[in-house]
């Protein structure tokens, strides 16, 4: 995982972007016949391989090193960030209850969403989550069950490369 400037990343230097997003529409959903979380809720093997899977994976604390750059988050500081990963990332769960639900939603679906609003860090379910592209940069924004927006600057997302859902 990975933090990044998003000053560095965010706008694209591929000028065919506003091509590509047009031809691939302004929402990316899927288009699988089953989904991961089908088999999840209906399979019990598939949901204790996934639950062992995702526990064996939150109980690790995270280290993080020294910091190099500002970052994306310039007031978070290198103990706060521990403090949100290992212990405290909100008022409403543990770290184990929160990194249980961030692997499980990598797991079924390839993405991690968490809020951030400047103090704690929020799970939002990535079943639920809608990415609307941007013909200049990678986001426009995100929308949650298409009600809440955030901002790209709100949503720290980590997707796996290689998820085909």
């Amino acid at each position: 995982m990975t933090w990044y400037n998003p000053t560095t990343w965010l706008q694209k230097a591929n000028p065919a972007q506003e091509q590509i997003r047009n031809e691939e529409g302004n929402n990316i959903g899927s288009t699988a016949p089953v989904t991961y979380l089908q088999a999840f809720e209906k399979l019990e093997s598939v949901n204790r391989g996934v639950n062992m899977i995702a526990s064996a994976c939150a109980s690790l604390d995270y280290d993080v090193k020294d910091k190099t750059h500002e970052g994306r988050f310039p007031g978070l500081r290198q103990a706060g960030l521990l403090r949100l990963l290992n212990t405290r990332p909100n008022p409403h769960q543990s770290a184990v209850e929160f990194r249980t639900a961030l692997f499980t939603d990598f797991l079924l679906e390839g993405n991690i969403f968490m809020y951030y609003d400047g103090t704690f860090l929020y799970h939002l379910p990535a079943g639920n989550v809608e990415i609307h592209p941007d013909p200049k940069t990678f986001v426009n924004k995100y929308t949650y069950n298409n009600v809440t927006t955030f901002a790209p600057d709100e949503v720290i997302h980590i997707h796996d490369k290689y998820f085909l859902h």
